[in-house]
């Protein structure tokens, strides 16, 4: 038997398209070198450019000595965006990166931009990947002199200047039609109108960034000049150099993987609308006969890894994807009746693989995952006609179970009862408490550990935390304070795995702008925190059987996992409790004032010590948004 699944597996692995028929546009798993452009060397970064309009950007390049890259592409133009390269270093040394395994060392970060533009560009970190709730650096060709620390908190607001400026300007350049910037900024600024750049070197989401450039001497709307992706900051430990790599997970999956399987927009027309969400919805009846899956006896598959599938020539329409599970065998049309999120992606995000023995079954009788629905998010800004896609989502399996299974915790509303409940007009908050007694009642004794955190609402929502609560005091928070659903739709938690002691007690929190009401469509409203945990617990309902274990609100037959819900007005954004962009108690570090410098020229624009004296680099930052720009901006980020 072991012999004949064994070479099963590779007769999957050589249909992994099954019957499916595609245009020229076949989607290639993402982070390939021919699917990911960021994987490119960087000097191959613009190549539909002429040598000559490259040479500026080439010949900074062979002087630098940055040691991690990433690509930042147009919407409209994927051959076209913004080069971020960048080093990490220890405080007083750039030129000598100190690292030991831990990363402990590295205290601050050095970063260059570089953009086809005359007059602006602005550089960001952001939290949920578009533009709000940004930590941006920008520069003016009108203001050569100065590099603004700014933040973005709110809908149709410009950057505000942060109190404390803690971005160094290091060296500018404007020659040729390139503006190429280099900066300098602690790591951690202690400064809540900064985002700390942590340590994603182990983490499962990466970091999310953004630019936008124009040629105007001041910030003005920026239209399609405007990129954005995630990148993981921080190097792998010594021992892992060379892991992490596209190549590394294929070869991974062929060790690890009985087979995968896609759940594809088949040659869907995506509309000539700026944004469209579509639905794919896959019974297992549907994929064993597209794929000739073999499965254990219960009729149950393993998922192991999972990564996203895109077509070449349309992969930049794809904004985000999430794919959820659903006990519903039988999939029906519009939201196929989503339940459990599985995985999910936004640009930049790499296929990614649980832990060696993990893994989350598929297709149980009795589980949450016996139908998968992808829900993808298109942004056509310019409305074009035509365009055809294939994109979606791979998942790699195995047959046997593996050693540990995990499962999704959801908190919240995960059920939907407050399905038709109104929201009020104007600010609010709804909190959904799942009492001690849940975790002691179904952990017994034994603790869980969390992998990864999803806090899901839908187009009102503008914030969300979770709280674990230990012993009075808050143990955990995963937290998004500018939610944007148009950017990833849910959002990945940046954080190290944590521990569920029985006897602890959850507080979820939504924050909603809009009136509407709770439901499954993207108009209505959801609050739902996804906690990726391991070992799984399931819970018993008595006579409804067992589920797996979550806590509902309004689920009345067992009172120990049913949540309460508190619910109020806000009188303003001050009471949605927002971390980031309050005003820091004092200004840490000192600003470096850099002296004028030349245009067309290559000369730095200040020396501090830490500069590394290889470097010979011009360094332009933008400023952003008008009150104009923002309003365009939140349609052409969406």
């Amino acid at each position: 038997m072991k012999s004949f699944l064994t070479v099963s597996a590779t007769f999957l692995l050589s249909l992994h398209r099954g019957n499916t028929v595609y245009a020229n546009n076949d989607p290639i798993l993402y982070g390939s070198k021919t699917a990911h452009l960021s994987n490119l060397d960087p000097s191959k970064y613009f190549g539909t450019l002429a040598e000559e309009d490259r040479s500026t950007y080439l010949g900074w390049l062979q002087e630098s000595t940055y040691t991690k890259h990433t690509f930042l592409p147009m919407v409209t133009n994927p051959d076209n965006g913004a080069v971020v390269l960048w080093k990490l270093y220890a405080d007083g040394n750039a030129a000598t990166i100190a690292r030991n395994n831990n990363n402990t060392d590295l205290t601050h970060i050095q970063v260059a931009v570089a953009v086809r533009a005359t007059g602006w560009v602005g550089f960001g970190i952001s939290e949920a990947g578009g533009m709000l709730g940004s930590d941006i650096a920008l520069w003016e060709a009108a203001n050569p002199n100065t590099l603004r620390d700014s933040y973005v908190i709110e809908d149709f607001d410009v950057p505000k200047k942060d109190d404390c400026q803690h971005w160094t300007l290091l060296r500018t350049t404007t020659d040729n039609d390139w503006l190429i910037v280099e900066m300098s900024r602690p790591l951690d600024t202690k400064d809540p109108q900064d985002h700390k750049l942590v340590d994603d070197s182990q983490l499962p989401t990466p970091t999310r960034l953004i630019a936008a450039w124009g040629d105007s001497p001041t910030v003005s709307f920026h239209g399609f000049q405007v990129g954005k992706t995630s990148a993981k900051i921080f190097p792998l430990p010594a021992s892992e150099e060379t892991a992490g790599t596209q190549t590394d997970f294929e070869t991974l999956m062929d060790e690890q993987a009985d087979g995968f399987f896609e759940i594809l927009a088949n040659n869907y027309t995506i509309p000539a609308q700026e944004t469209t969400y579509h639905y794919i919805c896959k019974s297992f009846e549907e994929l064993q006969e597209q794929y000739n899956l073999l499965v254990t006896e219960d009729g149950i598959l393993t998922f192991i890894a999972g990564g996203a599938v895109l077509s070449p020539e349309t992969e930049h329409y794809v904004h985000h994807f999430i794919v959820y599970g659903s006990s519903n065998p039988t999939p029906t049309e519009g939201t196929c009746g989503q339940g459990n999120m599985l995985w999910g992606w936004a640009p930049g995000e790499e296929p990614t693989a649980l832990p060696q023995n993990i893994g989350i079954p598929l297709f149980d009788p009795n589980g949450n995952f016996r139908s998968i629905v992808v829900e993808i998010h298109y942004n056509n800004p310019e409305k074009l006609d035509g365009l055809v896609d294939s994109s979606g989502f791979r998942v790699y399996f195995s047959i046997q179970p593996r050693e540990i299974e995990a499962a999704w915790l959801a908190l919240g509303d995960p059920a939907t009862l407050m399905k038709g409940t109104t929201i009020e007009d104007g600010l609010s908050e709804y909190s959904f408490t799942c009492a001690s007694d849940c975790s002691s009642t179904v952990l017994g004794s034994q603790s869980v550990t969390v992998i990864g955190e999803t806090l899901h609402m839908h187009k009102t929502g503008v914030r969300m935390t979770n709280e674990l609560i230990r012993n009075g005091k808050v143990a955990n928070l995963g937290a998004v304070d500018v939610f944007e659903f148009n950017q990833q739709g849910s959002f990945k938690v940046q954080q190290e795995v944590y521990e569920i002691m029985p006897g602890d007690s959850f507080k979820t929190t939504c924050y909603y702008r809009d009136g509407t009401e709770f439901g499954l469509s993207s108009q209505q409203e959801m609050c739902v925190a996804f906690l990726l945990y391991y070992p799984a617990k399931r819970i018993d309902f008595g006579s409804f059987g067992s589920f797996p274990w979550g806590c509902f609100y309004g689920v009345d037959f067992l009172p120990v996992c049913s949540e309460t819900l508190e619910f109020q007005s806000l009188a303003s954004v001050e009471g949605l409790g927002r971390k980031f962009g309050s005003p820091p108690s004092q200004c840490t570090g000192k600003v470096t004032v850099a002296p004028s410098s030349n245009d067309n020229d290559t000369t730095p624009v200040d020396e501090p010590e830490i500069l590394d004296s290889a470097a010979s680099i011009t360094v332009v930052f933008v400023s952003l948004l008008t009150v104009v720009q923002i309003l365009q901006l939140t349609h052409y980020q969406s």
